[in-house]
C-alpha cells in the first residue's frame, strides 16, 4: 500500500493556496480542519466533511481504503460542526449534537460497540 504523508508545511501550503489563488474547487474554503499522523479533515463553509491524505484503516471515511491526495466529500451531510482527526482514527460531531466516529480501531476508541475497522462514519453513542 501506498504511503502519503502529510507534514504541516503541507497543509499550510493547501490552505494559503485555497486562500491567495482563484482554486476553483469550493471545497477550498474550509472553516475547521484536524490533522491526525497521516491524514487531514475539514468542514467546509456549507458544514459539509472533506477529507484527504493516508487511509489505509478507513480514516478518511469514504469506504474505500485508499489513500487521497486531494480532498473529497465523505458522505451528503452539510451539518458538520467540529471535527478531530487522531492517530488512525476520525471523529466528527454534527450540528444536531450526534457523535460520529471511523477509522482503525484497536481498544474499542470509535465507540461503537465493536473492535472492526470503520471505513464509514458511523453514529457513536446511541
Amino acid at each position: 500500500m501506498r504511503s502519503i504523508y502529510l507534514n504541516p508545511a503541507e497543509v499550510i501550503f493547501f490552505i494559503l493556496l485555497c486562500l491567495i489563488s482563484n482554486y476553483s474547487i469550493a471545497q477550498c474554503k474550509f472553516i475547521s480542519i484536524s490533522r491526525g499522523n497521516n491524514h487531514v479533515l475539514g468542514i467546509a463553509t456549507d458544514g459539509s466533511l472533506w477529507a484527504w491524505g493516508q487511509n489505509g484503516y478507513g480514516q478518511l471515511g469514504d469506504g474505500s481504503f485508499l489513500d487521497i491526495k486531494d480532498p473529497i466529500k465523505i458522505g451528503n451531510s452539510n451539518d458538520w460542526q467540529i471535527v478531530l482527526a487522531n492517530q488512525e482514527s476520525s471523529y466528527a460531531i454534527n450540528k444536531n449534537g450526534s457523535l460520529w466516529s471511523w477509522g482503525g480501531m484497536i481498544e474499542g476508541q470509535l465507540g461503537i460497540g465493536t473492535l472492526m475497522t470503520m471505513g464509514l462514519p458511523q453514529k457513536s453513542c446511541n
